[in-house]
């Protein structure tokens, strides 16, 4: 009986823990087509800035990747892929001048660590990444645009998570996001 209790515990902790908010999620996907090509637009919105805080003044650093593939549905076939894009930006804090410092693509922003809830949406706000040309010839087709979504800790050393590999190291683990669309 008691044994019995024991993983009805374990099992509503478990449970419980999975049911924990991330602290960051992925908005207001879109797509759009011009002449430049196809468009992914998107949002990072911070929905807990704690989990975040804690870690980067932990000195650990911490990496947003977003990875998108654009492809254009075949029956009876796999899609023929149009195009394909990622988005990476990397956060730490910077103990000696005491600031937190965002690092995307070619740019750097730097702001106070307490600010980390206001900055960052602002800082995220309205992204956009070019998945590739877009052929105009190519309209009454159905496309699908997958967007994958992870939040890991960047600086975690190899010699820990190979030999721990069965642990998730991710903030947020992967989420996968399939749009599908008539253009």
């Amino acid at each position: 009986m008691p044994l019995i209790v024991a993983l009805l515990a374990s099992l509503s902790v478990f449970s419980c823990m999975g049911a924990v908010a991330a602290p960051l999620e992925l908005r207001n996907l879109g797509v759009s087509a011009d002449a430049q090509g196809l468009h992914l637009g998107f949002d990072v919105e911070v929905v807990e800035a704690a989990p975040l805080l804690t870690l980067l003044q932990r000195g650990e650093a911490v990496e947003i990747r977003v990875d998108a593939t654009a492809s254009r549905t075949r029956l009876g076939l796999w899609g023929q892929e149009v195009g394909r894009a990622q988005y990476r930006a990397r956060v730490q804090a910077d103990p000696v001048r005491q600031e937190c410092v965002m690092t995307e693509a070619d740019q750097t922003h730097a702001f106070a660590c307490g600010e980390l809830a206001r900055a960052l949406p602002r800082l995220w706000r309205h992204r956009n990444l070019l998945l590739g040309p877009f052929d105009p010839s190519l309209r009454q087709q159905q496309y699908t645009v997958q967007v994958d979504f992870r939040v890991v800790r960047s600086d975690m050393p190899v010699w820990l998570t190979v030999p721990l590999f069965f642990l998730d190291w991710d903030l947020v683990p992967r989420v996968r996001y399939d749009l599908t669309f008539d253009y």
